[in-house]
């Protein structure tokens, strides 16, 4: 089981994700005592559930592992250029006329 959500999370985010040995030391041990406890006929009822639902998940992981590597990859594109990016100001270009931001009016009556 542990093996199974190992897989699906390196699948899914990449190998980062997967379990470190530690991490497997933790969990392993207690998982396997808790499923030697469980009662058979309701496992094989959870597994009757689980086994097609991890066969859909282990197919769509794969098929979409599959689609990455089928399809081309996208090419970074370049920022554009600084000149695109600054705007010109009206000190440095005569036609853009300055734009006035204070009200000098009183706003109602005195």
């Amino acid at each position: 089981m542990v093996a199974t959500v190992d897989a699906a999370c390196q699948g899914l985010f990449g190998p980062e994700a997967g379990f470190n040995p530690l991490e497997q030391e933790l969990i392993e041990p207690p998982l396997a005592r808790i499923l030697a406890k469980a009662d058979p006929e309701k496992m094989g009822q959870f597994a009757a559930l689980m086994d097609p639902l991890l066969l859909v998940i282990g197919l769509a992981l794969w098929g979409s592992r599959v689609q990455k590597l089928a399809l081309p990859p996208k090419p970074k594109a370049d920022p554009p250029p600084l000149s695109q990016l600054l705007r010109a100001v009206p000190s440095e270009d005569p036609s853009i006329p300055p734009k006035l931001t204070q009200n000098l009016r009183p706003a109602g009556e005195i």
